[in-house]
């Protein structure tokens, strides 16, 4: 093997490690409430996402929206100050149904990921 091939595969093993390592570190949900596709007796009294990293809460989002596509107004939403990879709203009191929610985040390291997933209310 040349000197110039062993430095190429050499180089291109590193390049390949690195992009590895930064595919994993973007933002992953990694807990949330309500569960995804969940059926639920009630209203849930918050949303709760949680991150395997801490959030920008300035350039996150979280909508809800009906079976119709309608979206579903939800108080601000906001990132929880001792848990800062935690996303919270609270919903208003929502009908039976199915319902679908989308977050959209951006991670203190500057990845931004998103999402989504349905639960139904009883």
């Amino acid at each position: 093997m040349s000197q110039f091939q062993y430095v190429f595969k050499s180089s291109l093993a590193l390049v390949l490690m690195g992009a590895a390592a930064l595919a994993q570190a973007h933002g992953k949900l990694t807990d949330s409430l309500p569960k995804a596709d969940s059926l639920l007796d009630t209203t849930p009294s918050q949303i709760r996402l949680q991150f395997n990293e801490s959030l920008e809460p300035a350039f996150s989002t979280l909508r809800l929206r009906d079976a119709h596509n309608a979206l579903i107004p939800v108080t601000a939403t906001a990132r929880d100050q001792l848990h800062p990879d935690l996303l919270i709203a609270t919903p208003p009191t929502l009908r039976s149904g199915k319902y679908k929610l989308e977050w959209s985040v951006v991670t203190h390291d500057g990845h931004k990921t998103k999402g989504a997933f349905s639960f139904a209310v009883k």
